[in-house]
């Protein structure tokens, strides 16, 4: 493939669908790449083709904003060059990527890169997590909303996150029972959410709508708890929750028990960063938010020349945000292209930043109310898994901190990182535990990331060997 384009988008969530129209209508020739087979993200994805939505009410007042979003995209679409169902798997020759799609390899070409990779939620290990029924939050609302299918009667949900009660609410309108909300942020911690919630007219009817299903459903809340561990058979059948003190670590003699047939859990989002990562971007530490985050200007651009990196990927405040990281993207690569003036960038982007300082204040405020409680990781015992991928629990990192691994890369002889999915899962939760033991956090970096950064199957390595032989 022989493909080169004016600027090459990684991703058709908010941030790419934003970017890519900005781009297109300003004559930009653009490429997208994305592993889903239709344009949204996570946050807006949509249906299968072979469901009709016939009560619009259901997916939420955020759907009406996506699906203009998705429109709006649509109407330009046939000028871009779209590479769906595809993944990016690594990067090597210059200004290319190297994909698979279809279990065929290829590289694509580009003179700007913008990485919109999007965010995952955050696992925290706890006795039990990986039994099966035992879903993140985000799984159980793709499920309930995209699928139409509710996994189980009787759900609990618990952790540290904002998806906490839409997802009580979907529930709750899909027929499903919700046993309670096990919320480890304390009731007051939330008054400093409500100034700049309130300022947001449409966020302040979503909540309310979502908090009026949930008082219909009457689901009880449980606050500040967590879950102490899950237990069961073949799968999860029972949960037990204890109440929390201020420090976020459970209090004795508190625990309570839950028959269940699913639980889900969330403690927040890491923004997915993997590529920018895997070609050498700088990042640096949050402390609120407890993650590394690629470092990028005013414009999205990173420390890489011709590679900028928007929406939450870029550091988690929303999909709101991320529009508007990324049509301050597209408005900078397109001066830079010589598409636009300088003055008119700076004239788009005056009000833009505007937009972006009110929404960024309230999730500011959001990162705050949601920040992981420090007492968090004292649900695990030696014995919990941390690395599902090589089955290393919390002894073993114990044990290799105790060697005197102090980088993370480091920690990865005890195999912790080491499996298929490169710590994606946990390289924060290991990360975590060094830093509850007395390591600091520059001392513990993060995970140099290797290609491929998906698995693939060797057979497409053999079929791009002998479809490139000989062509030079």
């Amino acid at each position: 493939m022989n493909d080169i384009f004016d600027v090459l988008i990684v991703g058709m969530g908010p941030s790419g669908l934003a970017a890519a129209i900005e781009l297109s209508r300003l004559g930009v020739h653009v490429g997208i790449i994305d592993d889903n087979p239709e344009p949204g993200g996570q946050v807006y994805r949509q249906m299968s083709p072979e469901f009709k939505i016939t009560d619009h009410g259901f997916m939420g007042i955020k759907h009406k904003k996506g699906q203009q979003l998705i429109d709006d995209f649509n109407a330009i679409r046939n000028r871009c060059t779209i590479y769906s169902n595809a993944y990016v798997w690594g990067c090597f020759f210059g200004n290319s990527l190297s994909l698979i799609r279809d279990n065929k390899i290829s590289l694509v070409k580009y003179k700007k890169l913008l990485l919109c990779e999007g965010a995952m939620e955050r696992p925290l290990p706890f006795p039990g997590w990986t039994l099966p029924g035992v879903m993140t939050l985000g799984g159980l609302q793709r499920l309930v909303l995209h699928e139409r299918v509710l996994p189980g009667q009787r759900i609990l949900l618990a952790g540290c996150s904002p998806l906490l009660l839409p997802v009580a609410a979907n529930i709750t309108k899909a027929g499903g029972h919700v046993l309670a909300m096990c919320d480890s942020v304390p009731f007051q911690r939330y008054w400093k959410l409500i100034p700049e919630l309130l300022k947001q007219r449409e966020l302040t009817h979503e909540a309310f709508s979502y908090y009026l299903s949930v008082l219909k459903g009457r689901v009880p809340f449980l606050r500040p708890s967590a879950v102490l561990s899950a237990s069961g058979q073949t799968r999860v059948e029972a949960v037990r929750v204890a109440k929390l003190d201020p420090s976020g670590s459970p209090v004795a003699g508190t625990g309570k028990n839950f028959q269940v047939d699913i639980l889900g859990i969330s403690h927040g989002f890491l923004p997915s960063g993997r590529l920018a990562r895997l070609m050498g971007c700088s990042h640096s530490y949050d402390a609120t938010q407890r993650y590394w985050r690629p470092e990028v200007d005013d414009y999205m651009c990173s420390s890489q020349e011709d590679i900028y990196i928007a929406g939450d990927s870029s550091g988690v405040d929303g999909r709101d945000a991320a529009v508007i990281k990324g049509r301050l993207a597209a408005l900078h690569m397109a001066s830079k292209l010589d598409r636009i003036s300088t003055s008119r960038l700076k004239q788009q982007a005056h009000g833009l930043r505007k937009d972006y300082a009110r929404i960024q204040r309230y999730a500011t405020a959001l990162n705050q109310v949601f920040a992981l409680p420090l007492g968090a990781l004292d649900v695990m015992d030696r014995d919990t898994i941390v690395c599902r991928c090589e089955q290393v629990t919390l002894g073993d990192v114990l044990d290799g901190i105790g060697k005197g691994y102090r980088n993370i890369n480091e920690i990865k002889r005890t195999r912790a990182g080491m499996g298929i999915c490169q710590g994606r899962m946990c390289e924060s939760v290991v990360a975590q535990i060094m830093l509850h033991n007395g390591v600091p956090v520059e001392e513990i970096g993060y995970l140099n990331l290797r290609s491929p950064l998906s698995p693939i199957p060797f057979s497409s390595f053999e079929d791009y060997a002998n479809a490139t032989v000989g062509t030079g």
